[in-house]
């Protein structure tokens, strides 16, 4: 004999577990004892806990099988990343489930989108709805914060003589504390704060963007 087990659902409350003897062999008719007094081959309603099943078939043999009803913890979520937005609506966060019963769900039911992350964000509050294999409900509101874009100023140089191509192109960047990227125009490479060798006349313009935050500014000179 073997016992099937449902774990109780904690948004059904605690006594919801479900037990279902199976029966292999044997003769019918199959009698059932289980510890608890029921005599049925499945039982509902049950709280947590260690159950027990003696089956016995039409010739007296005995089988008997045990098994555990838990209650899962209850269903929360967590953020597991945010980017906040930089200057603009490119705010990014990342949710997760917690507890509960695996694999989730996840809604933005103002965004109109699912699954966990929610990008393209402004400043502001948004609602998450997070949903287990079991159809638990959590909703949570995560808060997207803002910080200021990059402040870039091109200083530029010009050609010592006509003719000459050397002139000069260094990009500023408030805050200076950050770890930056740089793509030049008309010059993509290298991924440095000035480029040199500029043929008179030339538009210069440069990105510069924040590797940890991801914050971008432009100048053009």
């Amino acid at each position: 004999v073997e016992i099937f087990s449902t774990n109780a659902v904690w948004v059904n409350g605690p006594n919801s577990g479900t037990l279902f003897a199976a029966v292999a062999g044997g003769v019918n008719p199959y009698s059932y004892s289980w510890d608890n007094g029921s005599n049925q081959s499945g039982q509902q309603g049950l709280l947590p806990g260690i159950y027990s099943v003696t089956v016995s078939d039409g010739n007296g043999c005995t089988a008997t099988d045990t098994d555990t009803i838990t209650v899962p913890s209850p269903l929360t979520g967590e953020i597991v990343s945010l980017s906040p937005a930089c200057g603009g609506n490119n705010g990014c966060v990342t949710v997760t489930g917690v507890g509960g019963t695996p694999p989730y769900t996840y809604v933005w039911p103002v965004l109109g989108i699912t699954g966990p992350t929610a990008c393209d964000l402004a400043p502001g509050d948004y609602y998450v709805c997070i949903f287990d294999a079991n159809g638990c409900q959590h909703d949570m509101v995560v808060t997207m914060t803002a910080i200021p874009g990059l402040d870039v100023t091109l200083i530029l140089t010009k050609a010592e003589c006509p003719g000459v191509d050397n002139c000069t192109a260094t990009a500023i960047v408030s805050p200076a504390s950050g770890t930056y990227t740089y793509q030049w125009v008309p010059q993509p490479n290298p991924s440095v704060s000035q480029i040199n060798s500029i043929p008179a006349g030339t538009v210069v313009s440069v990105t510069v963007t924040d590797i940890n935050t991801g914050c971008m500014g432009t100048a053009t000179g």
